[in-house]
């Protein structure tokens, strides 16, 4: 009661702007772009800090947009397309009434998972001069039904990183799990990705 009887009486104007100057030191101090800032989760957090120090621009003022398409062509197969790409030829799964050996939506949900801690992994180990020889991992998604629906509800990667002779296991593995936590695919759905590196 007595501290809101004190903001009645304070002005709200001196407030905000004391707050502000508080906002607008703290993000400078950590090196992000001015902006609507969000802190939904920490994962969040971690990836808009990592994308800022790119270069000198400020990326996530940033926004891309990106099409493809979908169309059917028989059965239960179809193409997808994106202009100036190779069109890839997918399908429902078997398990699905669907065909066997096309790509299908699960598996496509699986790599694109699996593809963005890969690249996020290289610019990382760019930047922390990393020097490693080969990187393979290894993704399975689970998918199970959940209220009666089907969801991929876990994604487990296990990435492989072999390292030069004398290379830091220690930060390939933090460097790996940084990826993960920083992945636009793993921020963006609610699946959750669980991650064993093993470095040699």
């Amino acid at each position: 009661r007595t501290i809101c009887g004190h903001l009645r009486r304070s002005q709200p104007e001196k407030i905000l702007n004391v707050f502000q100057r508080i906002h607008l030191r703290f993000f400078r101090a950590c090196g992000l772009a001015l902006g609507r800032i969000s802190f939904a989760s920490s994962r969040t957090a971690m990836s808009d800090r990592l994308l800022v120090r790119e270069g000198s621009m400020e990326v996530r003022s940033k926004v891309y947009t990106y099409r493809t398409a979908v169309k059917w062509t028989e059965q239960k197969k179809g193409i997808i397309s994106c202009d100036g790409k190779p069109e890839i030829q997918v399908a429902t799964l078997p398990e699905f009434n669907g065909h066997e050996g096309i790509w299908s939506l699960e598996d496509l949900s699986v790599a694109a998972a699996n593809l963005c801690v890969m690249t996020t992994f290289l610019v990382l180990a760019e930047r922390g001069t990393l020097a490693f020889t080969s990187y393979h991992c290894d993704a399975e998604g689970r998918l199970e039904p959940v209220d009666g629906k089907f969801q991929v509800t876990v994604m487990t990667l296990r990435p492989h990183i072999t390292l030069t002779p004398g290379g830091d296991a220690g930060k390939a593995k933090g460097l790996s799990e940084k990826a993960e936590a920083n992945c636009l695919i793993s921020i963006s759905m609610k699946t959750r990705v669980t991650l064993g590196a093993t470095i040699a």
